[in-house]
């Protein structure tokens, strides 16, 4: 889904993984995108005192927390997760300015079992799960 041109238009932006779209499964302030620099063995102080990074390439690392989840859900989105060792995420890059497939190394926190709901349901909190791209 594509941000409005105007503050108060913001939809949440798509996060697909392997092919799903668990767009949903994450809270709606949707999901945080830094960059990485991967440094060489060149860089560092120089004799005039400046330093010099040595930058072999610019990765993204997406975090993204997770809403209250079921025990389905949260099986379904595990196992997008770790069906495969390296999952292919679907997500909007800022520096690009538009969407992109990137294959990444996932990183699982904790996740905390919550109890009934108010709609009778079991539920898990505070899975935030962190995508590195490779």
């Amino acid at each position: 889904e594509k941000q409005g041109e105007f503050p108060g238009e913001c939809m949440s932006k798509t996060l697909k993984i392997n092919g799903t779209d668990f767009t949903k499964t994450f809270t709606p302030s949707g999901y945080t995108v830094a960059y990485i620099k991967r440094l060489g063995s060149n860089g560092g102080q120089m004799k005039d005192g400046s330093y010099s990074e040595d930058v072999l390439a610019l990765k993204a690392k997406i975090t993204a927390t997770c809403m209250p989840l079921t025990d389905n859900a949260q099986s379904e989105l595990l196992q997008a997760i770790l069906q495969t060792q390296y999952p292919t995420l679907y997500y909007f890059d800022p520096k690009e300015g538009d969407y992109k497939y990137i294959e990444t190394m996932a990183e699982l926190g904790e996740q905390k079992y919550r109890g009934l709901g108010s709609d009778q349901k079991e539920y898990w909190t505070g899975l935030v799960i962190t995508f590195e791209e490779r």
